[in-house]
């Protein structure tokens, strides 16, 4: 995890197949021909990879696929770090973002943007690669799945947004938002939730913004080797969905 970053990564060979998620092509009138041939919907490739954002996985010493400049990967993070302006405090895969980075406060941009849950700000840290910073959706105290799911698309959705409107970076690194601690009862349904998430939130975003996407390579980063055949289940279950 503390190797230097890198410049443009290489899948390994345990990569999942990558899943297509398609937008839905705009309808054509059935009293007028159209008059050239409707362009291909844009399409979102979600490839499942077996290491973290940062490019090692749980059990393997330093990061075989560190992040480049050109490279942006989530931060799940948790809102209460970002009010209070304290990136030291926190653990998991936010703590060893933060740790990376050298990270002792948030940029203004982070903390102006990201005020609720499922809020999201795009940052380049010079010299290193570029964070989107999204406030995980807490789900421990949500027994509704729809209002998990609604949740949990949001989220992706301003993932998204926030990427789509950068002129920086051409690959997208995710990870499972609201995990550990914060999926509360959802955490066996998880893998299933995101790929749905990363589904709705992409066929929601605008033209332009799926171009953006479509254009990028897009990764499902899983830390844990365990958990890499269930998110590859997930995510390959959504291939072609509309």
């Amino acid at each position: 995890r503390g190797n230097p970053p890198g410049g443009p990564t290489a899948l390994p060979p345990a990569a999942a197949a990558p899943a297509t998620l398609k937008a839905a092509p705009a309808p054509v009138s059935p009293w007028l021909a159209p008059a050239s041939p409707q362009p291909p919907p844009a399409q979102l490739t979600v490839t499942v990879v077996p290491y973290g954002v940062l490019g090692a996985a749980l059990g393997q010493s330093g990061a075989m696929y560190p992040p480049g400049a050109n490279v942006a990967i989530v931060d799940p993070a948790g809102l209460p770090f970002i009010e209070e302006n304290n990136p030291q405090q926190a653990g998991g895969a936010s703590g060893a973002i933060y740790g990376e980075l050298g990270l002792t406060s948030f940029p203004a941009l982070v903390t102006a943007n990201v005020v609720n849950e499922g809020d999201a700000a795009f940052y380049t840290y010079p010299g290193k690669f570029s964070v989107i910073h999204v406030a995980s959706p807490t789900l421990t105290m949500v027994d509704d799945n729809t209002q998990a799911q609604e949740k949990l698309t949001t989220a992706f959705r301003n993932v998204f947004q926030a990427f789509a409107g950068q002129q920086t970076a051409t690959e997208l690194r995710l990870l499972p938002i609201s995990g550990g601690i914060y999926s509360g009862p959802f955490s066996e349904r998880l893998p299933q939730m995101s790929a749905i998430a990363a589904s709705q939130a992409f066929m929601s975003l605008d033209t332009n913004a799926q171009n953006v996407l479509s254009g990028s390579q897009v990764e499902m980063c899983i830390f844990s080797p365990q958990d890499v055949p269930t998110y590859q289940a997930a995510f390959s279950s959504m291939s072609g969905a509309r």
